[in-house]
């Protein structure tokens, strides 16, 4: 289901506009208050009821409930029915003579008491005005001009927020499914529109009444009725299991348009059944009501705005997201509110997936790419904070932390376990559980088994833990073999969005090539902040791509292009644009936009603020004669730059380093705008890392260059070293020497010694540190970094 929800994502002066303006289904169930669902199991609903005058805003008629117990010595039936008035209550056909009932609770004694196994017949004859939502949104629907009425299967503000009750008695939860019959009189002129199939109809002299069956069960919030002036646009889907009746109603003067905005649909059930499985329910059905806030997804019925199906294919998203809750939510329903993501996040990712197919493999990215961008970008502020999928908080059981960062999740599912895994998967899941309730917990776990790929970690990280992780390359080295095949060891770096932890059991997708477009896409596997794999190739590679396909949704935005010719270059949503001056062949150009923090290697001094919150990479396979300027986007704005530029005499400035395991140095920049937006241009793309960073405007007058001679020389003895180090350099301005690990942490910091003229010294000891690569910077008195080198401890 979708309510309506436009997020406009800030314009960037021009540089990307993104927006969502799909309508959103919603339907909220919150903690169960109700008192039916531990006793008993409805199997079936005769539905009966009389909506001849629209303009009263009332039904009238009674339900027949076919109940079986679910404990022995069942003598007390609960039903949940809201805020209509009982005119009478029978068991077996016999009236009794008491029933308690407080607007939302009916209770009632049997005459005789009931075993596991057996089953009676309960009759509720009711009338009244059926509520609507306070917000506005779910349950039953007239309209002013008297010519619809109809429900929609949840309220999003009332709780538990199941909206069956509203218009028949009913166990009213995720996990009580039952098949129905739905007999509805309406006035002659009108039709009466349920789930399932239509029976027949019986005119009358003022009324007809419509008889519908759905034969297979589904929960009450998913049954459906809409009256209105309606004729049937039909067609037939040739599904998997057989040839499948389309009936979409809607108003007679709509026809054309509604042939028009739902052209794709066959190839939305095509794309649907190829991923998920067979359709398994009998009709494929919408129908158009006098509704503007979005589309629910009742089964073979799906209820969707009048305004929407308006002659073009500008909702086409809303529809196929409707409809792919005939796999997730309808066919398989999660099991409580707190698993909602299994409903919503799926039938969002289900929006990239029909477009996969429908538009291409690259629409299915651009979708994907666009949606990680809002849900890093806005998620947090709709839903005010970082939340976990898994139990989220009732208020936001329908918010964007359920709906698009689920979405984003069930794509890195996908790309965790590879297509043929995933889609396996999906197909035996939707066949193993069809007609089910499962809960998250019960997902990982079919996954696990189904897949042989224990998906523990995966869900703890992604799922049922808050924020965002962040996968990099961080370095490669290949060994010193002339022959075939090629030991390549690749290092892998974590960071964290708003993450606890750092995740274990990653699969991250990496691509290694060479100059002459040799390529192997695989798998690296590690776990916590760091970790390496060694990889045997048939060539040397030239470049290490992570995740070239954008196939997890770790915290970046990426952007892959191949470019053969001059010009501008859009680099859309990763704040950043190019103009390529030469290009004689092709070059592979990917921009990462990471939306975490940098290490600080080599710039913790005084003066200096680094961003906090992001950093680009640029990782390409360039032709001899490639040359293009980059530009980098800055903003001071809340998430994005105003936490380093603060006032308007500061100094920003663009740092650069080849890789992780370097200091970051200043690079040659020309800076296009003013103080709180603009650009940053290098004339000159290379691979790398770039980041924004502040020179506070006290520290702006201080120039220590100034200090060193142009004969200036600062020496390491011995490098490599496993005992100690002597630092040495020809002047004796006060000077320090700070010592950094590999991913930017500070192991100490020496004071040189000003021993003689033109001379100063120090020496180290790296007392239980381990071997490997350390990063040495000296810098002033004043902190400002004056040179660096790299020193390596040997074992």
């Amino acid at each position: 289901m979708k309510s309506i929800l436009s997020i406009f994502v800030f314009s960037l002066f021009s540089l990307f506009i993104y927006a969502q303006t799909s309508p959103r289904c919603q339907h909220q169930i919150g903690p169960s208050f109700l008192t039916t669902n531990d006793s008993i199991d409805v199997l079936h609903y005769d539905i009966n009821l009389n909506i001849i005058y629209l303009s009263k805003k009332t039904i009238k008629g009674y339900t027949n409930l076919t109940i079986t117990t679910k404990i022995n010595g069942l003598s007390i039936i609960n039903l949940d029915l809201l805020k209509l008035n009982i005119d009478s209550v029978k068991v077996q056909s016999q009236t009794i003579s008491s029933w308690n009932y407080n607007d939302t609770i009916l209770d009632f004694a049997l005459n005789n008491s009931i075993d596991i196994g057996d089953t009676v017949l309960c009759s509720v004859y009711y009338h009244g005005l059926p509520v609507k939502d306070p917000s506005g949104w779910g349950g039953f629907y007239f309209s002013n001009d008297s010519s619809f009425a109809f429900n929609l299967g949840i309220g999003m503000q009332d709780n538990p927020h199941n909206y069956g009750r509203v218009w028949f008695p009913c166990v009213d939860d995720f996990v009580d499914r039952a098949t129905y019959d739905f007999n509805i009189q309406v006035k002659n002129g009108k039709m009466a529109v349920c789930n399932g199939t239509l029976e027949s109809s019986i005119s009358g002299t003022n009324s007809t009444e419509y008889r519908w069956k759905l034969h297979d069960d589904i929960p009450a919030y998913l049954a459906a009725v809409a009256v209105g002036p309606y004729v049937a646009v039909r067609d037939t889907f040739n599904g998997i299991n057989g040839a499948i009746p389309i009936a979409i109603y809607v108003k007679s003067n709509m026809v054309n348009q509604t042939i028009a905005s739902f052209a794709n649909l066959k190839q939305i059930l095509t794309a649907f059944e190829t991923y998920y499985g067979p359709y398994r329910w009998e009709r494929i059905g919408y129908v158009g009501v006098p509704f503007g806030s979005g589309a629910m997804e009742h089964v073979t019925n799906i209820a969707i705005g009048l305004g929407y199906i308006n002659g073009s294919l500008t909702y086409e998203s809303l529809f196929a997201h409707e409809l792919s809750h005939h796999w997730f939510g309808d066919l398989v329903t999660c099991s409580s509110a707190g698993d909602m993501w299994l409903n919503e996040g799926w039938a969002v990712f289900s929006e990239s997936m029909y477009q996969e197919m429908v538009y291409g493999k690259e629409a299915y990215k651009d979708n994907m790419r666009g949606l990680l961008y809002d849900v890093l970008k806005n998620t947090h502020r709709s839903d005010g904070g970082y939340y976990a999928l898994a139990g989220i908080p009732h208020n936001l059981t329908y918010g964007s932390t359920i709906y698009d960062k689920g979405g984003t999740v069930a794509h890195s599912v996908r790309g965790y376990l590879g297509d043929s895994r995933f889609f396996n998967m999906l197909h035996a899941y939707m066949n193993q559980k069809a007609f089910t309730s499962q809960s998250s917990n019960e997902f990982r776990d079919f996954i696990s088994s189904n897949t042989g790929i224990n998906m523990d970690d995966f869900f703890a990280a992604w799922v049922d833990a808050p924020g965002f992780v962040h996968f990099a390359v961080d370095s490669f080295k290949t060994g010193n073999g002339i022959n075939p095949p090629y030991n390549v060891e690749v290092w892998m770096r974590q960071r964290l969005n708003h993450k606890p932890n750092y995740a274990n059991s990653n699969r991250v997708p990496i691509s290694f090539m060479d100059n002459q477009w040799n390529r192997v896409d695989t798998i690296i596997e590690f776990s916590g902040e760091t970790g390496s794999q060694t990889f045997n190739l048939a060539f040397k590679p030239s470049v290490v791509f992570c995740d070239l396909e954008e196939r997890l949704a770790d915290a970046t935005t990426d952007y892959a292009k191949l470019i053969s010719s001059t010009g501008q270059i859009s680099l859309p949503l990763t704040f950043s644009k190019m103009d390529v001056a030469q290009a004689s062949d092709s070059s592979l150009i990917q921009i990462t936009h990471n939306w975490v923090a940098p290490d600080s290697t080599g710039i913790n001094y005084p003066g200096l603020r680094i961003s906090t919150r992001h950093f680009w990479t640029v990782n390409s396979l360039q032709s001899s004669n490639f040359d293009a300027a980059i530009f980098f986007h800055y903003y001071k704005g809340v998430d994005f730059d105003n936490d380093i530029i603060k006032n308007k005499d500061d100094s920003l400035v663009l740092l650069y380093r080849p890789h992780g395991s370097i200091a970051w140095q200043r690079t040659s920049f020309t800076k296009q705008g003013n103080w709180i937006a603009g650009y940053m241009k290098v004339d000159h793309l290379k691979n790398g890392d770039y980041v924004l960073a502040v020179y506070d405007y006290h520290y702006l007058g201080l120039n220590d260059s100034q200090l060193m001679s142009d004969d200036f020389s600062f020496k390491i003895s011995p490098n490599p070293s496993s005992d100690e180090f002597h630092f040495e350099m020809n002047d004796e301005f006060p000077a320090s020497v700070l010592i950094y690990d590999s991913v930017g942490k500070q192991i100490t910091k020496l004071k040189m010694n000003a021993l003689y003229i033109n001379h100063s010294e120090v020496n180290w000891k790296p007392k239980g540190l381990a071997a490997g690569n350390y990063i040495v910077v000296l810098v002033s008195e004043k902190g400002r970094q004056l040179y660096q080198t790299k020193l390596i401890i040997s074992k």
